[in-house]
C-alpha cells in the first residue's frame, strides 16, 4: 500500500510545483498583455481598443468606433495600420487566437446583410483576413465566430451600452507546453485530490490544458 505520509507528502510538493509553474505562465501572459497595451496605447486612449488579461488569456477588443463604418463589415483604411500592429504583435505570442464578432440588439437588414448574425460575423472574417495577409500569421492557429447580440458586455437599454457591445474580439488562449500538460494529466490520474485543490484556486481553467 505504501506510506501515506510519504504519499501526501508527495502530492503537496507536486501541488507546489504545479501552483508555481501556473503563476509564472500567468505573470508571462500579463507580460505580453502589457506588451500590447504599450503598442496600443494610443487606440486605447481613444477608445477604439481594449487589452485585458486574466489567468492565461487575452482579449483585444476592438470597438466599431474607428474600426468598422455603422452597419457595415467593411475596416476603416485608418484602422489597418492598427490591425497590422497588432498581428505583428500576435506575432510573438503564443497561444490559439479566437476572433468573436458581437453586435448590439437593434436588427439590422439592409441589403448586404439579413441579420446581426451576418454582421457580427462577417466583422470578425474582415479582421481574421486582415491579419492573414501579415507576414508570419499562421492560420492554423486563428478561429472564427459571430454571435450578434447573444454575449452583451453591458446592458442594450442605452447608446453607451449598445456602444459597447459593437465589438469584435480577438482572444488569445496560452496553454500549457506538452510537458506540464501531461504532468497534470498523470496527477489526475493518481491523485485527484490534489488537482481538485488547485481547481479550487481557480488556476485550474481549460486555458492551461492542451485540447
Amino acid at each position: 500500500i505504501g506510506n501515506p505520509d510519504a504519499q501526501e507528502s508527495e502530492a503537496r510538493e507536486v501541488k507546489d510545483l504545479i501552483t508555481e509553474e501556473m503563476q509564472r505562465l500567468i505573470e508571462e501572459t500579463d507580460l505580453d498583455a502589457d506588451m500590447l497595451r504599450r503598442l496600443l496605447r494610443a487606440e486605447i486612449e481613444a477608445g477604439q481598443i481594449d487589452v485585458e488579461s486574466e489567468g492565461r488569456t487575452i482579449i483585444i477588443r476592438i470597438r466599431e468606433k474607428g474600426s468598422f463604418t455603422s452597419g457595415s463589415a467593411q475596416l476603416d483604411i485608418a484602422f489597418l495600420a492598427v490591425l497590422d500592429k497588432t498581428g505583428l504583435a500576435l506575432n510573438e505570442i503564443k497561444g490559439s487566437i479566437f476572433i468573436e464578432g458581437h453586435t448590439d440588439n437593434v436588427p439590422i437588414d439592409n441589403a448586404r446583410y439579413g441579420s446581426n448574425w451576418d454582421l457580427s460575423a462577417a466583422r470578425a472574417v474582415a479582421v481574421a483576413e486582415h491579419l492573414l495577409e501579415g507576414p508570419k500569421m499562421d492560420p492554423i492557429r486563428l478561429t472564427i465566430s459571430g454571435h450578434a447580440d447573444t454575449r452583451p458586455q453591458a446592458p442594450n437599454n442605452s447608446w453607451e451600452g449598445r456602444a459597447q457591445n459593437r465589438r469584435v474580439e480577438v482572444i488569445v488562449k496560452q496553454p500549457l507546453d506538452e510537458s506540464r500538460s501531461a504532468l497534470i494529466q498523470e496527477m489526475r490520474a493518481t491523485n485527484p485530490e490534489a488537482v481538485k485543490a488547485l481547481d479550487d484556486t481557480g488556476l485550474m481553467t481549460r486555458d492551461f490544458e492542451n485540447e
